[in-house]
């Protein structure tokens, strides 16, 4: 919360997140998964200490594979043994809606009893992805399928004794499955339909439909593997929106009757099929249109401002697992902030807000998390951003519904994000008298490698807050 170093696995302060350090514990090694990483080293007002000291270096293997087919191996390989006290990460990445076949070519590890010292490891998706294969010895191992268009390679030796090494080669499968839909309207089989579709397979399928909209699933034909009420062998998950977390609309498998339908609350929804290791049927076939209008969110781009709300608000709480998604876009950016003030706040209370929340990031659904509501207390403090965008997000469970929130939107006459090696900030009116209230947001950003000072010209009141 004080100082610390940030490290993230990109270039950009939105590439994903590695680590946050601070204290006087010196932490493990970090990797990257690319070729570049951030390092952002912040401390705050109060206590200083000695500091860090990091060495970086280039890798001698690991990285990220992503293509239709690609080869790794151990380092050293072919000409030399490898060495001891390796590490070595890899991930490899197929396209969409394929799955990948991952072969040894060569195999020679120094032996363990449960491959202890020197081991290579396969999951799907990342490390803590379902095991595939751990593998030691001289024997060549099988070939192994991975569910889904993703896999994790990890190469571990230890401190004595080594051998020739490895290499592993992956392909992605010819047939597909899953996928991005953005037309208004279309049609989502199974693979082979109508003939036994593939075991052990993961497919997604992710429809985004225009803003205002929202996505109506109906069952044609769903003959999968009967496991009763849980379905806990085959079946086909739909999801109210595209975020790891978003709520379950509902659950099929067995036979589901013809015209079924399913929809979303706002323009999204997303398809996931799984298929177990055994017993196969006939598939299904589903349709989706958009014709009906979204039950909330959309754009908010009225320059005069407005308001929204929860669906329902003031006549009935909100309902179980909606996914609504506003884009509030500032149509005047520059020397303008966006302000939201939410003016009541009526939740299912949760410590963490994991349960039912109100939460809003800077420009998209991938940005910085400015807040994150739930319960009963009202901000009384305002969101003022100085970017063209910001994303609010409604999010509900499966259970307890409450009353709902109102929020108002406006866009300031200040704020915005300038550039360049210099320039001029003003409050409203200046030099006149500012208006009250005055909500004001600025982003300065200078060529990079260099520091900004700010010079404060200022008459305000008293006791009054200000921020550049």
């Amino acid at each position: 919360m004080y100082d610390y170093l940030e490290l993230r696995d990109g270039s950009t302060s939105n590439a994903g997140f590695i680590s946050q350090l601070c204290g006087n514990t010196r932490p493990s090694t970090q990797h990257s998964t690319g070729s570049s990483m951030l390092l952002r080293f912040r401390t705050d007002s109060s206590v200083t200490h000695k500091g860090f000291k990091a060495k970086y270096s280039i890798a001698t293997c690991g990285g990220t594979y992503i293509g239709q087919r690609g080869m790794i191996h151990s380092p050293g390989f072919p000409g030399n043994n490898y060495p001891d006290s390796s590490i070595c990460e890899w991930y490899l990445e197929g396209p969409t809606g394929h799955y990948l076949t991952l072969s040894y070519g060569n195999f020679s590890l120094q032996a363990a009893p449960g491959c202890s010292a020197d081991y290579v490891e396969v999951r799907e998706y990342n490390a803590s992805g379902r095991l595939l294969g751990r593998n030691c010895g001289s024997n060549l191992p099988a070939s192994m399928d991975t569910s889904d268009s993703f896999a994790y390679v990890r190469f571990v030796s230890d401190a004595s004794g080594s051998a020739a090494g490895f290499s592993l080669s992956f392909e992605a499968s010819v047939e597909a499955c899953g996928g991005e839909l953005n037309a208004p309207s279309g049609t989502i089989s199974s693979p082979n339909y109508p003939n036994l579709y593939p075991h052990s397979r993961v497919c997604r399928w992710e429809l985004v439909v225009s803003l205002g909209r929202r996505v109506t699933l109906t069952i044609d034909d769903l003959r999968l593997e009967d496991s009763g009420a849980f379905c806990a062998f085959d079946f086909v998950d739909v999801l109210n929106g595209l975020a790891a977390d978003a709520p379950y609309l509902q659950r099929f498998c067995g036979t589901v009757p013809a015209g079924t339908q399913v929809s979303s609350s706002g323009n999204t929804m997303a398809i996931v099929f799984h298929t177990d290791a055994s017993v196969s049927s006939g598939g299904f076939m589903v349709s989706y249109s958009s014709e009906e209008p979204a039950e909330c969110g959309g754009v908010l781009n009225n320059p005069a401002g407005g308001n929204f709300t929860s669906p329902g608000y003031l006549v009935s709480n909100y309902s179980n697992n909606l996914n609504c998604e506003w884009l509030i876009q500032n149509p005047q950016h520059i020397n303008s902030s966006i302000v939201v003030l939410i003016e009541d706040l009526c939740l299912e209370n949760h410590q963490t807000c994991e349960s039912d929340y109100l939460q809003f990031r800077l420009s998209d659904s991938y940005g910085e998390l400015l807040a994150k509501y739930c319960g009963q207390t009202i901000p009384s403090i305002p969101i003022v951003v100085f970017t063209p965008d910001l994303w609010v997000h409604f999010q509900t469970d499966a259970s307890q519904g409450d009353l709902g929130f109102k929020a108002k939107y406006l866009f300031s006459e200040c704020g915005g994000w300038q550039t360049g090696e210099g320039g001029v900030l003003s409050s409203p009116n200046y030099p006149n008298i500012y208006p009250s209230p005055s909500r004001c947001a600025w982003l300065l950003e200078a060529p990079v490698g260099h520091t900004i000072t700010v010079s404060q010209h200022h008459n305000l009141e008293h006791g009054a807050a200000y921020c550049l």
